[in-house]
């Protein structure tokens, strides 16, 4: 299908030339900041609002990891979603995040928790996947101070948070204090090596380049055998650790660098027997999740995490009444 025509105008707005090599990564997401800031009223619809809104701040050892917690509602015992932000590793945060995360508390029903996680290159693999496993067990362990379901357990990003949602997973399964029930994985990075196609016939022309890609990735890595660790490149997990995987919606756009990768570890899962639902979104670019007003398919996307969360949630319920 052709790229979406809004989409081309949009490119074609927000064209800019940026040597990689002379810019900084706090310069690079000021720079992101004030785009977010020009093209909010294009792209995103008014805040939505909720029963309630709540910043908090989860103790480590060695900090405190920023977290805000969604409610769609005055009911205890929610499921709970926690959301992985987006940035390549290097870029994002809570902020700019909050409209999708109040999106998908309306239509998910869930307590959605959004993660500060820290960013590189100040903080290198795998700090941010442990503040994202760090906060996944605490909210595990005082969900019921916080209204949630410690058993129903959800996580979700988009392209570097995608990553994050499903390396959690795995975490959790290695560890064993707590487990995953489903992960929603939006274009999710899975292969730090850069060996699928897209990313050459996707890798120029549109919001998310090689060049970037790359640019993020060496931000992020500790060393270059990072690439095949398994925690930084899923892929390239074991079969006996995917095949320990929950459930997985897993979404791609067809006009993305990470097009391939995100349908190949789609492939890698159910080949193992992990029940994947598999999604490619036609005639759209990478960080169309995060344009509900401007596309029609970001708000079919939406529907669709919500109809998959539903969903297992209900299968969830059915399978803990059999067993009462």
């Amino acid at each position: 299908m052709a790229l979406n025509f809004k989409l081309r105008i949009l490119l074609w707005l927000s064209k800019e030339t940026k040597n990689l090599n002379q810019i900084s990564a706090p310069q690079y997401r000021e720079a992101i900041r004030e785009l977010a800031t020009k093209t909010d009223k294009l792209l995103q619809y008014p805040t939505e609002e909720l029963y309630r809104v709540e910043d908090r701040k989860i103790p480590v050892t060695t900090h405190q990891i920023p977290v805000r917690l969604y409610y769609p509602s005055h009911q205890e015992n929610l499921p709970i979603m926690m959301f992985f932000h987006g940035g390549g590793f290097v870029i994002g945060d809570i902020e700019a995040y909050d409209k999708q995360c109040r999106r998908l508390a309306k239509k998910t029903g869930c307590l959605i928790i959004s993660v500060d996680y820290r960013l590189a290159p100040e903080h290198k693999f795998p700090a941010g996947l442990h503040d994202c496993y760090n906060a996944t067990e605490w909210v595990y362990k005082n969900a019921q101070e916080l209204g949630g379901n410690p058993n129903h357990i959800i996580t979700c990003g988009d392209s570097a948070g995608g990553n994050l949602a499903t390396t959690v997973a795995m975490m959790a399964n290695e560890k064993k204090v707590f487990s995953v029930g489903h992960q929603v994985l939006i274009y999710p990075t899975s292969d730090g090596t850069f060996s699928f196609d897209s990313i050459k016939r996707n890798g120029k022309g549109y919001f998310l380049t090689e060049e970037l890609m790359r640019w993020f990735l060496n931000h992020y890595k500790s060393s270059d055998s990072d690439f095949k660790n398994p925690y930084f490149s899923p892929y390239f997990a074991s079969d006996e650790v995917t095949a320990q995987l929950p459930p997985a919606l897993i979404m791609t756009a067809e006009y993305d660098p990470l097009h391939d990768e995100g349908e190949a570890y789609a492939d890698k899962l159910r080949r193992e027997g992990v029940d994947v639902t598999y999604k490619q979104y036609k005639g759209v670019t990478h960080v169309f999740f995060q344009m509900p007003k401007f596309l029609r398919k970001t708000r079919a996307m939406e529907d669709q995490i919500a109809e998959e969360v539903k969903r297992y949630i209900a299968k969830s319920l059915e399978e803990e009444s059999q067993l009462v």
